[in-house]
């Protein structure tokens, strides 16, 4: 067992900062135990991407492949690169 995963379903109400905050502290506990934590995200999430980006300890695991064509996902996948 390799750690924790997490799909938060904020809302736009909620500050993206805050919630990004949360999520790299939650991340960084984990951490302290060897622990990774995976996020998952969609298109349209709300969360800070360039934040979360940079915590080499934060995987983050694109949900937008599950509504898309082959061309789509290829495209995605470029767009983490």
């Amino acid at each position: 067992y390799t750690g924790y995963s997490i799909d938060l379903e904020p809302d736009s109400s909620l500050n993206i900062n805050e919630v990004t905050e949360f999520i790299i502290k939650f991340a960084t506990s984990l951490n302290t135990y060897n622990k990774i934590l995976s996020v998952w995200i969609g298109s349209d999430t709300q969360y800070n991407l360039t934040l979360l980006y940079n915590v080499s300890f934060i995987h983050l695991v694109t949900m937008d492949t599950y509504s898309s064509n082959y061309k789509e996902v290829i495209n995605i996948l470029k767009s983490f690169i």
